[in-house]
Formats: structure tokens, sequence, C-alpha cells
């Protein structure tokens, strides 16, 4: 579970109980059930929370899972937030930036946007079915995906008014041409690709 949102200045001894507070109405069941962690930014007139939790049921699984394999883990985080980590360190992207990153696999994906180094939108989207990604035509999906990506910069823009996206960042393996191409046309804004080979090593 991934949520950004913005609260009021208050004094930093306050922060904690008031995410408690505003946490509930972003999250469909009890904080109690859940395991999170969570990071402020202050800025002029709010204060930025960058809130990350999983289901305790579901932690205990991995941990589990990780102490049959003698794996000590010694921290937990989003997929979304360790991809951010090796785009900054590979100078990809910088904590100045507001992009889109676009990680996209045979049949899902997930779009995240990015703004000053945090991550302010972030969801998973589905692609394709088997038969759908069997098709020879690829415009229906490229079509669907830039609408799930306009969407998502339309939202952002109105939900935190923040400074306009500068790039859109696909990341995938495979020929990516004709998307990049459609990407640049319709949503008038630079298109990067970068395999995962390409930005692990």
């Amino acid at each position: 579970i991934v949520r950004f949102f913005e609260i009021p200045p208050i004094p930093r001894k306050d922060i904690p109980s008031t995410v408690g507070y505003e946490i509930k109405k972003y999250i469909p069941f009890k904080t109690e059930d859940i395991t999170y962690d969570y990071q402020t930014r202050m800025e002029e007139k709010v204060v930025e929370v960058l809130f990350a939790g999983i289901k305790n049921e579901d932690l205990a699984k991995y941990n589990s899972l990780l102490t049959q394999l003698k794996i000590d883990v010694i921290a937990v985080e989003p997929s979304q937030f360790s991809l951010l980590r090796v785009l900054k360190a590979r100078k990809i992207i910088t904590n100045k930036d507001s992009v889109v990153i676009l990680e996209l696999g045979k049949y899902d994906g997930s779009i995240a946007i990015v703004n000053n180094g945090l991550s302010c939108f972030l969801r998973d989207i589905k692609l394709a079915s088997v038969a759908e990604s069997q098709a020879a035509d690829s415009g229906a999906a490229h079509f669907r995906l830039i609408n799930e990506v306009r969407v998502s910069i339309d939202y952002f823009r109105r939900q935190f008014l923040k400074k306009a996206i500068e790039k859109v960042i696909v990341i995938s393996k495979g020929e990516t041409n004709e998307l990049l191409a459609t990407f640049n046309k319709e949503l008038s804004l630079p298109v990067i690709h970068k395999s995962p080979d390409e930005i692990i090593g």
C-alpha cells in the first residue's frame, strides 16, 4: 500500500498522530492490520507525507519464506521505491525532476509519478490478456496505455497542483519504437526508453 498526501503545517511532535488519523481516509482496512512507515517533507505551506504499508499477514508470509531460506530481513520497501533509488543512482532522474515512470511487463505494469524525488502517485495497470497480447494489432493496447497515463497525469495535476510533468521514462524489455512514437505524438512529452538490463547493469 503506497499513498501520498498532504497535511497542514503542524509541530513535528504532532505528525505521527495526524498521519495515523489521516491515513484512515486512504486505506480500506484498520491501521492495526498493517505494518507501515512513512516519510515527511516540509514544504512552504504543507507537510508532504509518503506512506507505505503491508498487511501483517502478507509480511508474515514473506518473513516465513525468507527464514526458511536462511535469509535475514533487514528492511522491506515497495519495489517502486527500489526502482526509484536505482534510477537516481544511475542519474537517469534527479531529486528535482517531475517525471512519469512507466514500468511495463507482458501483461501488466505500473505508472508512477515522481515529483522532487517523492513518489506522489502509484498505480498498477492491466495491459492485456493472453489473447490480446497475441493479437497482431498493437494499436488498441497502445491507445489504452496512453489513456491510462493521461488520466494519471490529469489526476496528479488536479490533486497536487504541482509543476508540469517534464518527461516519461518507459522501462520495458523488447521493441518499443512504435509505442514511443505514439507517446511522443499523443502526450507531447519527451519519452525515454530504458531496458531493465541497461538500468541494473
